[in-house]
C-alpha cells in the first residue's frame, strides 16, 4: 500500500517485470511458475515485480478466501506463499514499457538497469522441452545474467 519501488534502487540485481491481468487465463497458469522462479534466486541478486492491470479491490474480490475460496489449484496469493511484490492498478507504469497491453508480458532488466529481453505470451509445458517453456526461457536468461556478473 503506497509502496514506492524505484528501479534505480535495484541496480546490481536482475529484475523481472511481469505484466498481467485478472482477465488473462494464461496469466493464472504462469503465476505459480513465476513464484517458483522468485524462490529460486537470492533476493540480493534477483527481484520479481508483478504489475497488474487491475485494481487492488478487484484482486481482493477475486481471491478473498473467506468469501469465495481460491479459483486456482495453487493458492499463491496467501501472504506466506507469494514470493514477489504484486503491484495493482499499474497501467500507467506498463505504458512506460509498451503501448500494447497484451498479457502476460515480461521484461528482464539486467544489473545495469537495461531491458535485455522482452517476452509476450505463455508457453506451456505440455510436450515441449523445459527450456522452451516460459519458465524455462525466463530461468535461462536470469541464470545467464547472474553468471555473467559472478564471472566478472
Amino acid at each position: 500500500d503506497n509502496m514506492e519501488i524505484n528501479l534505480a534502487d535495484l541496480r546490481g540485481r536482475v529484475v523481472l517485470l511481469d505484466f498481467w491481468s485478472l482477465s488473462c487465463a494464461a496469466c493464472f497458469k504462469e503465476l505459480p511458475e513465476l513464484n517458483e522462479i522468485a524462490k529460486k534466486y537470492p533476493q540480493d541478486k534477483f527481484v520479481l515485480i508483478s504489475l497488474m492491470d487491475d485494481t487492488k479491490d478487484e484482486l481482493l474480490r477475486k481471491f478473498d478466501t473467506k468469501k469465495d475460496g481460491y479459483k486456482m489449484k495453487k493458492p499463491i496469493f496467501r501472504n506466506d506463499d507469494v514470493n514477489f511484490q504484486i503491484i495493482p492498478d499499474a497501467r500507467e507504469i506498463m505504458k512506460l514499457y509498451t503501448d500494447q497491453l497484451v498479457f502476460p508480458r515480461a521484461f528482464i532488466i539486467d544489473q545495469n538497469g537495461v531491458v535485455v529481453r522482452h517476452f509476450v505470451g505463455y508457453a506451456e509445458e505440455r510436450g515441449v522441452p523445459d527450456e522452451q517453456t516460459t519458465k524455462g526461457v525466463l530461468t535461462q536468461e536470469i541464470t545467464r545474467l547472474l553468471r555473467s556478473t559472478a564471472s566478472k
